[in-house]
């Protein structure tokens, strides 16, 4: 929905653990190679995935760091979904991706409304795209109706998630569509600067309610 215009031959997809999404992204794409990143070969989740998609010759499944695996892989023109690594690994890993491999397309799971990495992108990339914007979310949600009818109160539902409300309908996607106008290189830059003030103010407040424990 979100790329209409993409005739590409390749998605590289980052955190694949029990293959779920990998089987649906085959599925809708049947002509399409995917390679799909994992980082830990001994999970538990390894096996299920590697047995869910054997019969997919199309699609090529990979262990390592995508942080390291993902720049030598991803061309120009690819379509990237990250699932992992979460927060600002993963968001760093996107706009670097979009700075030096230009794929046609960044996908990021876990950006919902009111978390620091959505509040970023919403600043500096003017052409991001998120699954909870409320015009998408009236089109789509339709598809997600049967499930939660059968699924009863368990679980998560629309703007409900571990029995809070949120803003969002639920685990958003954010599309990054590459702009060549956009300087991703700088955005970068500032990114790894929040990112490290991020890091810092949290393990001050750390040590600060650690210290006023112990009084």
């Amino acid at each position: 929905a979100a790329l209409d215009d993409w005739r590409g031959e390749r998605i590289v997809e980052s955190g694949r653990a029990r293959g779920q999404s990998t089987l649906l992204l085959a599925l809708c794409f049947p002509s399409v190679e995917i390679h799909s990143v994992e980082l830990d070969p001994h999970s538990p989740h390894a096996a299920v995935a590697a047995a869910r998609l054997a019969h997919l010759p199309k699609v090529k499944l990979l262990f390592g760091d995508s942080r390291r695996v993902l720049p030598e892989i991803t061309r120009a023109g690819d379509v990237v979904v990250i699932d992992g690594p979460k927060d600002y690994r993963g968001l760093k890993l996107a706009i670097a991706l979009l700075a030096h491999q230009r794929p046609h397309a960044v996908f990021m799971h876990d950006c919902y409304q009111g978390s620091e990495e959505r509040a970023f992108l919403q600043r500096a990339i003017p052409n991001a795209l998120f699954s909870d914007d409320p015009q998408f979310e009236e089109l789509a949600r339709e598809l997600d109706a049967r499930c939660f009818e059968k699924q009863g109160g368990a679980g998560w539902r629309p703007h409900l998630y571990k029995g809070r409300q949120q803003a969002s309908y639920g685990p958003t996607y954010a599309c990054l569509p590459y702009d060549a106008r956009i300087p991703y290189a700088w955005i970068l830059t500032k990114l790894r600067v929040e990112a490290m003030w991020h890091s810092a103010r949290r393990s001050v407040n750390k040590r600060v309610g650690v210290a006023l424990d112990d009084c």
